[in-house]
């Protein structure tokens, strides 16, 4: 979801033919390089902070564990047990919802433009959350890490 995405590996890839990259300081100067002065000063986050954490969700296959983390919940859960999860960014939010909207039988769209399609697997959840929980404004002042977060629960009902 970066913007500069192409930018910013030409740039990785130009340093490295003349020197290897030996810090994070390093290679945060070079992705700073990919955006224009503009575009660094409107924002409050660091341009680089996508990358990193771009670079960490590919080597870690984050997306891929949350997928298999709520696959395996569906046989973990008891009756009527919660599964609450919190995320941190939007590929892991789309993640999440598209799992709790799947196993509650909600009809989803591939696109707005086709007819709907019915799941034809069976309802394992109640959705409890319909939207997101969002932290407070209290609680982003006491805790700036958290102003990025969302809150998800559903009940299992088999």
């Amino acid at each position: 979801e970066e913007r500069f995405s192409r930018k910013i590996a030409s740039n990785i890839v130009r340093a490295r033919q003349t020197k290897l990259i030996e810090s994070t300081t390093e290679l945060a100067k070079l992705i700073k390089s990919a955006y224009n002065i503009k575009q660094t000063k409107k924002s409050k986050i660091d341009p680089a902070t996508k990358t990193f954490q771009a670079l960490r969700i590919y080597v870690n296959d984050e997306l891929n564990e949350l997928s298999l983390a709520l696959k395996k919940s569906i046989d973990l859960l008891n009756d009527q047990g919660k599964i609450i999860i919190v995320s941190f960014q939007s590929l892991e939010d789309r993640i999440v919802k598209d799992f709790f909207n799947h196993n509650s039988g909600k009809r989803w769209r591939s696109s707005r433009h086709y007819p709907e399609l019915v799941d034809s697997g069976s309802i394992t959840f109640k959705i409890i959350t319909k939207k997101p929980l969002r932290p407070s404004d209290t609680e982003i002042n006491l805790n700036p890490r958290s102003r990025s977060a969302k809150l998800r629960v559903a009940k299992k009902i088999i």
